[in-house]
């Protein structure tokens, strides 16, 4: 049996291209899309897996059978109440990282953002800071998604973090 791999944020720009690179390099591909999302855009070969980032039930269903996982999923969305932004952004890596313990994923890739590289949040953060700009809380939460990879690296999850 060939390598099947779990893409998040399958309907975004990055995702899209990254099933096509897949497919054509012989992997089976599952993409996990919201309920609402236009699957149009999706390549012809892949598998569909719907549901939320924010339930790890919904996201470890879509991950069975998946040898590894992209995770590309997050919210650009500057208008969401930051409880919303950090609930995609981080609580949806932690419900990745989660289900791709439990299930033995053999790869975990987390796609990220290059504001990370300099942390705005000045450390560790726990949760959506008050007053900060849409544009900053993203870079906090996909920060903080990182550094809950990272401490999971450490413990032996298989995980690399792309920015």
């Amino acid at each position: 049996m060939g390598t099947t791999v779990l893409v998040t944020g399958a309907r975004g720009l990055l995702g899209q291209h990254l099933m096509r690179d897949l497919l054509e390099s012989g992997k089976a591909v599952r993409a996990f899309v919201r309920r609402s999302d236009d699957r149009a855009f999706l390549p012809p070969g892949v598998e569909m897996a719907i549901g939320d980032i924010t339930s790890f039930s919904e996201v470890r269903t879509a991950m069975i059978g998946c040898d590894s996982v992209i995770h590309a999923c997050s919210t650009h969305t500057y208008t969401l109440p930051p409880e919303r932004f950090w609930e995609v952004n981080v609580g949806g890596t932690r419900n990745v990282c989660d289900a791709a313990e439990e299930l033995r994923c053999h790869r975990v890739l987390l796609t990220s953002t290059i504001s990370t590289l300099v942390s705005a949040s000045g450390g560790k953060v726990a949760g959506p800071p008050a007053g900060v700009p849409a544009r900053q809380l993203m870079s906090i939460s996909k920060r903080a998604a990182e550094d809950d990879v990272l401490a999971r690296v450490q413990k032996g999850l298989p995980a690399i973090i792309v920015n």
